[in-house]
């Protein structure tokens, strides 16, 4: 009898402390499951300000806008990206270029997506991938990952669905 008892001990022992392990990573990923943020909307960014502070946030125009949209659960969107030239000491908007978004993917803090664009040659499109990752609910960056070089867009969202 007292090996069954030991037997019974040594099991209920096993069991809380595997009951001890497991509760703070359950919690922690609901934790985590807070964190999801909603897409759907449109979000404006613009080019980092200049260094030496010649322009203002007010004089720095729109330089990339994302609409997302959600239909049966399925993403799709668009962005429109501006082109911007210096006038009379001022960047300007003078031309537009709006794009479908291509397989958009989002998992909760990450929007992944493609889009058309020049290619190298006249006349030649290309596939750009893109990420827009969200800091919070109504503030991401986007990013262009194959370009190391190309600026990170800080995104705003101006309007929920």
């Amino acid at each position: 009898m007292p090996n069954r008892r030991m037997l019974r001990l040594s099991t209920c022992t096993v069991i809380c402390f595997a009951q001890m392990l497991l509760v703070p990573i359950f919690c922690e990923s609901a934790a985590g499951a807070a964190q999801q943020f909603q897409v759907v909307g449109r979000w404006q960014g613009k080019f980092p300000l200049p260094d030496d502070q010649s322009i203002s946030e007010d004089e720095n125009p729109i330089a990339v806008e994302i609409t997302v949209k959600e239909d049966s659960g399925k993403l799709s969107g668009f962005a429109t990206f501006y082109v911007i030239r210096t006038k009379d000491g001022k960047p300007q908007i003078v031309n537009k270029k709006d794009s479908e978004m291509i397989a958009p993917q989002f998992d909760g803090k990450v929007l992944k997506f493609s889009v058309k664009a020049k290619g190298s040659q006249p006349g030649t499109e290309t596939t750009m991938a893109m990420r827009m990752t969200l800091t919070n609910a109504t503030e991401a960056e986007l990013e262009t990952p194959a370009d190391s070089s190309a600026a990170v867009f800080k995104m705003k969202k101006v309007q929920s669905r």
